[in-house]
């Protein structure tokens, strides 16, 4: 009798809690159950419909308590220092680059195309080894990461849970108008991407066709891609409706959950060229946050550019759809920053600044938002990292949008034209994980604008824990001019 009375009294103490929480607003009363994020205010995930709420204010995500750290002292938490580094490739055709790389560069490495009956110690075969393991698909990484954690060794390239930020199409979409809402804004009003719906839920599906209107072009995207496939233009809104018009969901003719995203008009050619701008970000670290920017390129489609034209190689200038056609020459497929400078200096005189003034302040933006959208979600486990791509295009009056980002991108070299950047970026990035992770102190007080070697510091947790006057805010900048 004592027990059961006991827990009604626990009972009813947890009931009491709970509705004083709701009392004070601190659970929603009202999301959208079973998405890919959890509970998410349905407010943020639909705010073409619904006003915008009173918000609690943004906060950096909880620390695991090993590696809590304050402004004054920032714990060590370096990994063991073993005597040789191993650079661990991970897959097959999509690291071939990269392999050639590490013969150059005479590193140790080792391939494993067959992942899936390797162990830890069928790679570490013992502690004088410390393995990195680079790969473009974070399901090789992330079966890694406890082991390599409990022997404090070993670097993989796959923050858990990082797919719903930077992955999957629709959950990028939904964490970021989050990351909006927190800053007491939305996504759509501050205009850094074409107006993108998540088409297969319902009430973005109403949101969508209250919005579009006749003679607007549209994309429509898979929400799990990768180099174009399964994407599609539609510029007939009919079409739009025979297939998702009743918003009940996905309709059987499609074969996954979709977003579908405004097609950009009026965009700044190259010689006549459509180009979109594949930049580069590197999330170094979780404990701290610690986020790089490094310089990218220019992916240029090889067909001249019409606005009629069915050809997938007009409009799409991923470099897999340039490559659909059998021995189509993609030589001037991708540029560099550098010879991008000079076409704007030669073509755009009045615009010669863009790409240092412009651009590459609007990149670090999208990235530090990035950072923010991924709050609650990424995973922090020490020793892991992250390499994403974010693609954007710009428009003939030199207005910049953001397309998407990228959680495991393909990275070519067999360009002359950007073959140093791409060197430095994979080389440089090397370096600076490693000395992070054996002598963090030399990396973790640096200051946002720092650079270390290619790699320029944009987002340090640190920083802006200890200074709130460097804390983003994405609702009070500018993004193509503030840096």
């Amino acid at each position: 009798k004592m027990g059961r009375r006991k827990w009604r009294i626990v009972g009813v103490i947890l009931l009491v809690v709970l509705c004083l929480r709701m009392l004070r607003g601190r659970m929603p009363l009202t999301v959208v159950k079973n998405n890919l994020l959890g509970d998410i205010d349905r407010s943020s995930h639909n705010q073409l419909i619904e006003p915008l709420r009173d918000v609690a204010g943004y906060k950096w995500s909880e620390i695991p308590a090993e590696y809590k750290f304050d402004c004054i002292r920032i714990p060590r938490f370096s990994q063991h220092l073993a005597n040789n580094v191993l650079i661990i490739f991970l897959g097959k055709s999509e690291v071939d680059a990269w392999i050639n790389i590490a013969k150059e560069r005479r590193w140790n490495w080792k391939v494993i195309e067959d992942y899936r009956n390797v162990t830890v110690r069928d790679i570490m075969p013992d502690n004088t080894v410390f393995p990195i393991i680079y790969t473009l698909s974070y399901v090789y990484g992330f079966r890694y990461m406890k082991e390599f954690q409990n022997l404090h060794t070993g670097l993989v390239m796959s923050i858990r849970m990082s797919f719903k930020v930077t992955g999957n199409k629709i959950t990028q979409l939904i964490s970021m108008r989050e990351a909006f809402r927190q800053f007491g804004c939305r996504l759509e009003d501050i205009s850094i991407m074409p107006p993108t719906f998540y088409i297969t839920e319902r009430e973005d599906c109403l949101s969508f066709f209250k919005y579009a209107k006749k003679g607007l072009r549209w994309v429509l995207k898979p929400s799990i891609g990768y180099g174009g496939s399964g994407i599609t233009l539609h510029d007939d809104l009919e079409e739009i409706k025979e297939l998702f018009g009743q918003c009940q969901g996905r309709p059987d003719n499609v074969e996954e959950d979709s977003v579908i995203q405004q097609y950009i008009p009026n965009l700044l050619l190259l010689n006549g060229f459509k180009f979109d701008i594949r930049a580069v970000v590197l999330i170094a670290s979780t404990t701290p946050f610690l986020m790089f920017f490094h310089e990218g390129f220019l992916r240029v489609s090889t067909e001249l550019f019409s606005e009629d034209s069915t050809d997938r190689r007009v409009h799409f200038t991923n470099t897999h759809v340039q490559q659909e056609v059998a021995n189509a020459s993609i030589n001037d497929h991708l540029w560099s920053f550098n010879r991008f400078q000079k076409y704007i200096e030669e073509f755009h005189p009045q615009r010669k600044d863009f790409v240092e003034r412009e651009l590459v302040p609007f990149i670090k933006n999208v990235g530090r938002l990035i950072l923010r959208a991924g709050q609650g979600i990424y995973r922090r486990i020490p020793g892991t990292f992250q390499l994403l791509g974010l693609d954007f295009l710009v428009t003939a009056d030199f207005k910049i949008q953001f397309i998407e980002a990228n959680n495991h991108p393909y990275w070519p070299i067999e360009y002359p034209d950007i073959e140093p950047t791409v060197h430095s970026m994979l080389e440089d990035m090397f370096d600076l994980l490693l000395r992070l992770n054996h002598n963090p102190d030399s990396v973790v007080h640096m200051k946002n604008g720092d650079t270390y070697k290619s790699w320029q510091l944009i987002s340090s947790e640190i920083e802006e824990r200890c200074n709130v006057a460097q804390l983003f805010n994405p609702c009070k900048i500018n993004f193509q001019t503030d840096v």
